[in-house]
């Protein structure tokens, strides 16, 4: 399997990227690569960790009633993956935990 692009963390500060750059890959490269791939060979997957348990971290409260104390959060969590590909055809749901 061909991999052309990859997720990466960026770190350092973001005004030092250069954009232009950036902008010119898109515009310029991108599209070329693309055409070597079918449709249904360009897709995309996001995997989303889905925290099950865990209470939410804000609350309404009124002015007699104070500040709650707070709760431990709680850490079991689902991982979910999502994918599709560029012609919309969507795949299984992927759960792992």
């Amino acid at each position: 399997m061909l991999r052309i692009l990859k997720e990466v963390r960026q770190g350092g500060e973001g005004s030092t990227a250069d954009v232009s750059a950036l902008e010119k890959w898109y515009s310029d490269d991108l599209p070329n690569i693309l055409l070597e791939f079918d449709l249904k060979d360009i897709w995309n997957a996001d995997e989303k960790g889905l925290f099950y348990r865990q209470v939410p971290n804000k609350s309404l409260v009124g002015e007699e009633e104070g500040i709650p104390k707070g709760v431990k959060l709680k850490k079991e969590r689902i991982t979910v993956l999502l994918s599709g590909n560029a012609l919309g055809e969507r795949f299984p749901v992927w759960l792992a935990g």
